[in-house]
């Protein structure tokens, strides 16, 4: 599954998070990080660590295909 970068910098803003704040609640490394910036496949793992650390149902951040 592929996470929308630009809906989670979105959110990103609205919550007045930097990616490196993002990154260390969602406990994600540098490299995963990369790989969603990047909309490379994320295990379904990694989606359900960025949803919590967003607040957010997975719907909200998928990309639409």
């Amino acid at each position: 599954m592929k996470l929308d970068i630009n809906k989670i910098s979105i959110i990103l803003v609205n919550k007045s998070m930097t990616f490196e704040d993002f990154k260390k609640k969602a406990n994600i490394s540098i490299k995963t990080l990369s790989n969603i910036r990047n909309g490379k496949d994320m295990s379904l793992e990694t989606a359900i660590k960025v949803t919590k650390a967003l607040e957010v149902k997975a719907e909200d951040i998928l990309l639409e295909e």
